[in-house]
């Protein structure tokens, strides 16, 4: 019984923790710098755990790249989103950013298990969205930048 009431108070803290970093920008932050490192190291375990048959190297060698490397760029991606909203907007819009994210991982959480055509197709349209909406944002910034060198 203690070991349950164990795991209850520490997913309580962790939930606790990962709300309040909605709020205040600096326990985001904190947990940023955490957690890229750990998101890589659970990638790479939990690719690895699929993969046994191959033998120990390619097992570990393509967890490291495929697992790991798929989940850090993820995560940074992730923390490189709510550093923007922090810079922005003073940190106002980490809840927004925080919500969403959460809200859209559990959508598609949930689709890939229950319809995982429609997961993959929204995800694809995710993708193109962002890169259509990410160049759109990078020419933006690049006319800014050369507005305030011509003054």
């Amino acid at each position: 019984m203690a070991f349950r009431a164990s795991c209850a108070i520490t997913t309580g803290i962790a939930t606790v923790v990962e709300i309040l970093a909605y709020y205040i920008p600096f326990v985001d932050h904190l947990l940023d710098t955490i957690s890229i490192p750990m998101a890589t190291a659970a990638g790479s375990i939990l690719f690895a755990s699929q993969f046994a048959e191959l033998g120990a190297f390619p097992q570990w060698a393509l967890a490291l790249i495929a697992g790991g490397g798929t989940a850090a760029t993820i995560s940074s991606g992730f923390a490189g989103i709510r550093a923007a909203s922090t810079a922005t907007t003073g940190g106002l819009g980490n809840s927004v950013v925080g919500t969403t994210e959460t809200a859209g991982a559990g959508i598609m959480t949930f689709l890939a298990v229950t319809a995982p055509i429609l997961a993959a197709v929204l995800a694809i349209a995710a993708i193109i969205t962002v890169i259509i909406l990410g160049r759109k944002a990078w020419r933006k910034l690049k006319q800014k930048k050369e507005t305030f060198k011509n003054l």
